[in-house]
């Protein structure tokens, strides 16, 4: 594939002037909240048009089509005709439930505009198992924010239960789609003031979430994790207590190991499933540990509050060896159609799993597991078919506080399932924005899609929005199709952007080429997710205090943009920048900074590029640069960056400074990418959305595509068509 890079930045459009490389000060201002967004300003509404078939591709005709915004109002509603089609007319992102009385309920996150394609399951005999990743309530989510250009959800314990409500809001009608919904709760919930006295993170959570994930259609929680043990024995007691009063089953955690491995049994249209839950991460580190296992007898000593306390070893989570998790195991197939193993563990941020718990997973299949479900690594991993069974690496985050930048996208994960095996699994994503998990459209949608099949076997199938496989327990002769296309590309330093597939394999003719992806999940600012808002740029930092910024209609060729503004009663400059800073991997091979931009005079706009070598404080250098003059049109700039040595952390920061003399000044921007770039010994994959090309090559495509589909186009454009070189300032 060649070496890659040169060691240049790249200017695409105009060119840019050279810019100071400082900091400075930045005031609330700039962007805004666009929950108040007039009609006028919003965009036409447009169809959403699909198809429902079977597994075999026959339509089904008399589905019902729901359109559903968040707290599960309904906006529109329509059925499919004798050829399975339908079509509705939207204005922003809703859930899309696909109801029939014969076939299990399908749920999917739309926007306007967008093509539906759903294959449905039989209901008789069959079960929609649903899987959520991690979930709290506490820490930051009672902590005052001291950003004001990041807004997050708080609870207030005036308003406790409403507040837990509103978490869920957005995502209960995803939530309420499954016939079984389990979360794994990462959590005790409790009033106590008791506290693990050893560990560094504790996450306490009040007693009314059970209340309110009960109401949004929770029916099991994984209890069988590192934190649920935070608040010790009362803790655990009275976590259980809280569960057993709104009926939300659970597994994993108990007094004594016997009922830390009992699994719980839920009865569901005829079939029974047994979910058994349990980790690795125990405490071996510490004195109080909280496994349930390793010791039946020993009691642990402590001191609280100025009172010894003891604790017997015996209460805790239940911890896997081969032995004890296939016994579980073959026990609850002779009590159960169906089984599901949940197990926490692994290494946090770690989209792959490790080999313990790759061990582990492989032997609960072979011990008569139909379904393994894993997290802790706070990141979403890939889904594999095992043998007669299926398994989810890392379900990542789902309700969760945390400010790193790959713990906002995850995923629920979906299997349909009857008293023969796994028919189906699916994925929904989810994004987390300001702690509350929302459904997404559009390029969040994809990445999250792309990522996934990226780190999944090829027996996962992709397609255009959507990802799936299938199980044991398919019946249909119809297998999904494989689109494969091989064409040529050649440009001198040129990027293609992906539209729709992947490259399966580079082969290079003459040059360079080189594979990357946009880690900036919404650098378009469309409007995307699924909540009360419109057009509110999630996972970007900037002022939501004055007019609104974000509109569908000032970017680049009529689509939504991003509008930094300053005039003569401004004192500071105005800032925009990705919501947190961005993990910098170890492959060494840089990033692409590429954005469209607009103004047609001299605006003092500077762009400043910050590295760092932690998650937090001061950055350690940075670069910077001051476009040119766009003259009223749309350019795009493209810049090239490589880390320096130390760098954990990259971000970046769009800044416009006030007039000097009255008047006003403004800049558009669009679709903002920060593309990192892949070993060049790296021939394909489908998480990758970008191309460098600085010669020619020939490059297999694929695209899959349900039975029966028509073919799905596969398409790479330029993404720019001129660049040149040029160098940035540095601090």
């Amino acid at each position: 594939m060649g070496s890659g890079f040169n060691r240049r930045a790249v200017l695409g459009g105009l060119g840019a002037g050279i810019g100071a490389g400082t900091a400075g000060c930045v005031s609330d201002l700039g962007l805004t909240d666009r929950g108040a967004e007039s009609d006028e300003s919003l965009p036409d509404s447009s169809p959403v048009s699909g198809t429902v078939t079977t597994q075999s591709g026959d339509p089904i005709t008399d589905a019902t089509i729901t359109a559903i915004r968040e707290g599960d109002t309904t906006i529109a509603d329509t059925t499919t005709d004798q050829d399975g089609s339908f079509s509705i007319d939207l204005q922003r992102p809703v859930w899309l439930r696909i109801g029939h009385e014969e076939y299990l309920t399908e749920m999917q996150a739309v926007g306007p505009g967008e093509t539906v394609t759903q294959t449905v399951t039989e209901r008789e005999g069959a079960v929609s198992l649903q899987f959520t990743g991690d979930v709290m309530f506490g820490r930051r989510f009672y902590e005052p924010n001291h950003d004001s250009l990041s807004p997050r959800y708080q609870i207030n314990p005036e308003t406790r239960l409403e507040d837990h409500r509103e978490i869920l809001q957005g995502i209960q009608p995803l939530l309420a789609a499954g016939d079984i919904t389990s979360i794994n709760l990462e959590t005790p919930l409790t009033t106590t003031d008791l506290r693990h006295p050893e560990k560094t993170y504790s996450y306490v959570s009040h007693p009314v979430a059970a209340q309110v994930l009960a109401e949004a259609g929770i029916e099991y929680t994984a209890l069988g994790n590192n934190h649920v043990f935070d608040a010790l024995d009362i803790g655990l007691e009275d976590t259980i207590d809280s569960l057993d009063e709104h009926d939300v089953a659970y597994s994993g955690a108990g007094f004594s190991s016997d009922e830390a491995w009992e699994p719980a049994y839920i009865e569901e249209n005829g079939l029974t499933v047994a979910y058994i839950s349990c980790t690795t991460i125990v405490g071996e580190s510490v004195e109080i540990d909280w496994s349930a296992d390793q010791s039946e007898t020993s009691q642990h000593r402590f001191e609280h509050n100025g009172e010894q306390r003891t604790l017997p070893a015996s209460i805790g989570v239940a911890e896997p060896t081969s032995d004890r998790l296939q016994t579980a195991v073959q026990q609850a197939t002779e009590n159960a159609d169906a089984v599901v193993v949940q197990i926490h563990g692994g290494d946090e941020y770690a989209r792959d799993p490790d080999e313990r718990i790759r061990t582990l997973s492989e032997e609960a299949i072979e011990a008569g597991a139909d379904l393994v479900v894993n997290h802790h690594p706070h990141v979403a991993g890939g889904i594999e078919s095992y043998e007669d069974g299926t398994i989810a690496w890392s379900l990542g985050n789902f309700v969760f506080d945390q400010e790193l930048w790959e713990t906002l996208d995850s995923y629920v994960f979906t299997a349909h399932v009857t008293a023969d095996g796994v028919v189906e699994t699916s994925i929904e994503p989810v994004l987390l924005e300001g702690y509350l998990p929302k459904g997404i459209t559009g390029r969040p949608r994809d990445h999250v899609l792309q990522t996934t099949a990226g780190h999944s076997p090829d027996t996962v199938h992709l397609s255009e929005h959507q990802l799936w496989t299938t199980g044991p327990a398919f019946e249909s002769d119809e297998n999904p199709i494989t689109n494969q296309e091989q064409r040529s590309f050649e440009g001198t330093e040129s990027i293609y952007t992906r539209e729709q597939g992947w490259i399966e394999e580079i082969s290079v003719s003459s040059g360079d080429a080189q594979l990357g992806r946009d880690r900036l999940l919404t650098g378009d600012f469309e409007d995307t997710t699924i909540d009360g808002q419109r057009f509110e740029g999630p996972l970007w930092r900037y002022g939501r205090e004055s007019d609104p910024t974000i509109t569908p209609n000032i970017g680049h060729n009529g689509h939504a943009g991003a509008r930094l503004t300053r005039h003569e009663g401004n004192e500071d400059r105005t800032l925009l920048s990705p919501r947190y800073r961005l993990p910098v991997l170890e492959n060494e091979q840089g990033y692409t900074l590429s954005l469209l931009y607009q103004y047609s005079e001299n605006a003092n706009f500077e762009i400043l590029v910050s590295w760092y070598d932690e998650s937090r404080g001061n950055s350690f250098t940075t670069e910077s640069l001051e476009p040119d003059s766009s003259t009223g049109e749309w350019h795009r700039l493209v810049w090239h960056l490589d880390p320096p040595t130390n760098a954990e952390f990259i971000d970046m920061f769009f800044f416009l400074e006030p007039p000097e003399e009255g008047g006003i000044r403004e800049v558009l921007l669009d679709d903002i990418r920060l593309i990192e770039w892949a070993d060049p010994s790296i021939s394909g994959g489908r998480q990758y959305d970008h191309l460098y090309l600085d010669g020619e090559i020939t490059a297999d495509l694929r695209a899959n595509q349900p039975s029966g589909e028509a073919n799905q186009e596969v398409s790479w454009s330029p993404l720019a068509e001129e660049t040149s070189n040029l160098d940035s300032s540095s601090e």
